[in-house]
């Protein structure tokens, strides 16, 4: 190399530069059109006891044309001002229209009611499915607990009120739930002779001791004894050290659908409770399952192009640099990449692929702590400031005494000025 001028650090950094602006402006596109609300309202579609049964409404910016019921309910408690949007962040980023139907909460509302009334609000949005902009055959159902609960009432018994063949919801996401009533098992709300809930006694508009009652309630609340080979795919997610509501009800649930030939898959969280602090990490689990069981059969981007594009441009920058070791950026700045062996532009691929997915964990639909506390441009931007700071610096790791960036010191390549074609 002796003899041959190295590219100045300023000319290194504005390449690595140009060679980002097309990932810039992917990250910054995806960020404004995923993810953002376009309409959030709230919607009256009954009254029970002269209460208002309400859901709220919300659209993407991207709708893809599929809704997501969210039954807002735990312990059969429905409050439509304690909706958080954060839980839907991933189901809105992927374009997803969502309808969270609360409901009229016990004891006010005994739980054979609530259900019919989540089954009124699901047929009044199927009913007005068009003005939604949605399919009313391919909605998706989701949610915890008692609202888990409705969820898979509504797969398993969704039929007997539609007043069609079909079911009302086509797929169901649901974080631990209730399946079997009649059976508590090593629950801590188990009576011990086969009644009711201990603190949900009087929610079932029975006398709780009627036992010949209550079998018959219990058994039509029970999602287990409802499953056909028509029930509609079902994702469950539950913690193995729960004790409201033990996991053996979503293992029990899961024999009992395969043995139907429902499409059916349990996730199993190690030592989690009712409920856990990265809960909304897990959501995306429920995104990928609507996504495989409500899409329409064949190809579709479903919000997707700015993926494609990624995808695109790294296979250019990729054929750049194992054919030429070059890349955009350094073309237009003429400087090039000598490398010290035969392996060093397949090493620098590498390290250039693994910086791109680095900064696209968001995009790609991959989640992290880090990806739900930033979007993909903030992390971009922390990026790029790092790299900033190391090269103004002269951060050893960065850039050495022998003027080598960090590519270049993994890769063993060097960065020099340009002499003759570029190519």
């Amino acid at each position: 190399m002796k003899g041959i001028d190295i590219a100045s650090r300023w000319k290194r950094l504005f390449a690595f530069s140009v060679d980002n602006l097309i990932t810039i402006a992917i990250v910054v596109g995806i960020t404004a059109s995923s993810g953002k609300v376009e309409e959030n309202r709230r919607v009256i579609y009954g009254n029970r006891l002269g209460h208002d049964l309400v859901f709220d409404f919300i659209r993407p910016s991207n709708p893809n044309g599929l809704g997501i019921i969210f039954v807002n309910s735990g312990s059969w408690k429905s409050d439509p001002d304690d909706i958080n949007l954060i839980y839907f962040k991933s189901l809105l980023r992927r374009g997803y229209s969502i309808f969270a139907i609360s409901h009229l909460s016990q004891p006010e509302a005994n739980v054979p009611q609530i259900f019919a009334d989540i089954v009124r609000g699901v047929k009044f949005i199927r009913q007005h499915a068009a003005e939604y902009g949605v399919s009313p055959n391919r909605l998706g159902a989701t949610g915890g607990s008692a609202g888990g609960h409705l969820s898979l009432l509504l797969a398993t018994r969704g039929h007997e009120f539609s007043g069609e063949s079909r079911n009302l919801i086509e797929a169901v996401a649901v974080f631990y739930p209730p399946t079997d009533l009649l059976n508590l098992g090593s629950s801590t709300e188990n009576p011990g002779n086969g009644g009711p809930p201990l603190h949900f006694r009087n929610v079932f508009g029975i006398a709780p001791d009627n036992m010949e009652d209550w079998k018959r309630v219990g058994r039509r609340l029970s999602p287990i004894y409802h499953l056909s080979r028509n029930t509609p795919p079902v994702l469950i997610i539950h913690g193995d050290a729960d004790t409201l509501v033990p996991i053996e009800q979503s293992e029990w649930f899961v024999d009992r659908a395969q043995d139907q030939g429902v499409k059916i898959k349990l996730i199993q969280k190690q030592g989690k409770r009712h409920g856990w602090l990265t809960l909304l990490l897990d959501i995306e689990h429920f995104s990928r399952w609507f996504d495989l069981h409500l899409q329409q059969k064949g190809f579709s981007l479903n919000g997707q192009l700015p993926i494609i594009l990624s995808l695109l441009y790294l296979a250019v920058q990729y054929l750049l640099l194992a054919a030429r070791g070059q890349t955009i950026g350094k073309l237009l700045l003429k400087i090039r990449i000598v490398d010290g062996d035969h392996l060093s532009k397949v090493k620098f691929v590498q390290v250039v692929l693994v910086r791109e997915l680095l900064t696209k964990l968001h995009i790609l639909g991959w989640t992290s702590s880090l990806t739900y506390l930033f979007t993909g441009f903030h992390l971009y931007l922390l990026y790029c400031l790092i790299l900033v700071v190391m090269v103004v610096s002269g951060f050893s790791i960065f850039v050495n005494v022998n003027n080598r960036c960090l590519h270049d010191l993994i890769a063993r390549t060097r960065v020099i000025e340009a002499s003759g074609n570029l190519i």
